[in-house]
């Protein structure tokens, strides 16, 4: 039977020593699969985090979603991680702790400016002073449209 533990055991077979770093699990805070159907979402992500980390552990373990720093939700999704990520880094346990965070950066016209970004990714980098986990932040799946 196919599951996600199956079929992230089959990718980290086929790619793990390959790769960097992992995005473990994408946008958790609007993922029904994730929120709704787990039953424990927090466990969850904690779970894929380890098995990421079993099949190679030399790569950087991380999950990503959109919106945080685009401000096109205000900052709900910003407060979920905040909330969210120290509990998912307990969850993953201390051999498979999460190394990044990944911001989706989809700008498109319309929404705040670039510097409101810029200024967000700041207030989320290790070491400011916004409650923020901590983490390393990458932007990724960037586009501007």
């Amino acid at each position: 039977m196919l599951n996600e533990t199956t079929v992230t055991r089959q990718l980290l077979a086929k790619f793990g020593a390959r790769s960097l770093e992992w995005d473990v699990a994408n946008e958790i805070s609007v993922n029904d699969l994730i929120q709704d159907k787990s039953g424990d979402p927090v466990g969850t992500v904690g779970k894929w985090m380890r098995l990421a980390a079993q099949g190679d552990p030399e790569a950087g373990r991380g999950l990503n979603d959109d919106d945080v720093c685009s401000a096109v939700f205000g900052t709900g999704r910003r407060d979920f991680y905040r909330e969210k990520l120290p509990a998912i880094q307990s969850a993953a346990g201390p051999g498979a702790p999460m190394t990044f965070f990944g911001l989706e950066s989809h700008f498109e016209w319309g929404m705040p400016p670039i510097s409101t970004a810029i200024e967000c990714m700041m207030s989320l980098a290790p070491g400011s002073a916004s409650g923020w986990p901590g983490l390393p932040l990458r932007v990724t799946e960037y586009d501007v449209v």
